[in-house]
């Protein structure tokens, strides 16, 4: 009789590579070992559907299968920054969110601010980009009410070109591409027209733009209109 044939094993291709699931492209059971995501590495597969993975600092942390592919898990905490000054009750400072939005329109293009932003070449400065503390450090703690603004609007977020303001303040900093015309007075925006006037901003919006309400269409008042900005309105 012939030598003892070999085992088969149906995952095993003729160039003894195994395959992946053509359905959904996941790896089979055994091949996740040594993935990596940023410090990451896959160690082990545990029941749940979860890894257990090495971080290059030595520690070890243990993840989802759908956050280590989604990239949210990248370290076993070691690179987390304590801020250590998170309101009550709250996972994020003011500094924080405003930090982490201001990465997301500058650099990452799925962001609906993106195209405002990163894809005119408005970037965060390297420093920042390399850690909230750094950015914490510059800028300082935000504020109540206040949020960032950047003093020349044609440039980029770097600690000479950035500091908190209120939001009204942030408003009149912004690139003016229209104006409020309410009975021949030009205002730059809504909030200055509503210090002038004495308005909420949204009445002066639905005056001058016009408004839907219960599905009907109310135009603009007579008096008020909205115009293209091309120049000084003063």
């Amino acid at each position: 009789m012939s030598a003892k044939a070999k085992s088969f094993d149906p995952l095993v291709r003729g160039d003894g590579m195994r395959f992946t699931s053509k359905r959904t492209g996941q790896h089979t059971k055994g091949s996740e070992i040594g993935r990596r995501q940023g410090l990451l590495a896959v160690i082990e597969r545990l029941p749940g559907s979860k890894y257990r993975c090495k971080c290059d600092c030595g520690g070890e942390r243990v993840v989802s299968v759908g956050h280590f592919n989604a990239g949210t898990a990248k370290c076993c905490g070691c690179r987390v920054v304590r801020h250590g000054h998170a309101a009550p009750g709250s996972r994020r400072t003011r500094e924080y969110t405003s930090y982490n939005n201001m990465l997301a329109r500058c650099h990452n293009p799925a962001n609906k601010r993106y195209k405002d932003y990163g894809a005119k070449g408005i970037e965060v400065c390297k420093r920042w980009r390399e850690g909230f503390i750094n950015f914490l450090e510059d800028m300082g703690r935000c504020p109540a009410g206040f949020q960032i603004d950047r003093i020349d609007n044609t440039l980029g977020y770097f600690p000479e070109n950035c500091r908190w303001v209120s939001p009204r303040s942030n408003m009149a900093n912004r690139s003016v591409t229209k104006v409020w015309v309410i009975h021949g007075q030009r205002f730059l925006s809504t909030l200055e027209a509503s210090d002038a006037l004495g308005l909420h901003p949204s009445v002066i919006r639905a005056r001058c733009s016009g408004r839907t309400a219960a599905g009907r269409y109310y135009p603009p008042l007579p008096g008020y209109s909205v115009e293209p900005f091309y120049g000084d309105a003063a």
